[in-house]
Order: structure tokens, then sequence, then C-alpha cells
């Protein structure tokens, strides 16, 4: 089963290079980012809102973002299919010979 925790994006941020210019607190549609007065940056604030549209990544000059999205409901999804016998003849696993 898959948790709500597994399903949230890691946004990561190296503050060092950060240059304050807001860009992905403006970009985003989902309200992720909130600014940090005292570091004088935004930073990631509500993970669990992002939907992995990497605008913020896209928008940021300093290249200092970077938004991971969880796997682990893509392998259950996977999971799901390769399980459902309606589908056994369309996705079949190879092995692949080196």
């Amino acid at each position: 089963m898959v948790t709500n925790k597994e399903k949230t994006a890691k946004i990561l941020i190296d503050a060092k290079k950060c240059v304050g210019c807001g860009n992905c607190m403006r970009i985003c549609i989902q309200d992720v980012w909130y600014w940090n007065e005292a570091e004088g940056h935004s930073e990631p604030r509500h993970a669990e809102d992002c939907f992995y549209c990497y605008q913020c990544e896209m928008s940021c000059p300093a290249n200092c973002i970077e938004v991971v999205p969880p796997t682990t409901q893509y392998y259950d999804a996977f999971a799901r299919f390769d399980n459902d016998e309606r589908y056994k003849d369309t996705y079949k696993k190879e092995e692949i010979k080196v």
C-alpha cells in the first residue's frame, strides 16, 4: 500500500546558490513555496501539494531547485498492470541477453 508520505515530492533547494529572486514562489500555482524572511529566500513549505510540473525548477536562474517525484506510486501502478489478466499479452517482461 502506498501512503501519502510516499506520494509526496521531495523538493531540494541549495540555499547557498539561491539568489532570492522569488521566481519559484510566483510561478507555483499550488502554493508550495513561502518566503523565509530570516534567510532571505523562498523555501518549500507544502511539498505534499506539488504535482511535479517542474516550473519552479525551470524558472530558477541559479539552478538551485530540484524536484524529485515519488516513484512508489508508479511501481504500484505497474504491479496492478502486471497482475491483470486482461493485459497479460500486452506487456511482457523479457530478459535482456548481453
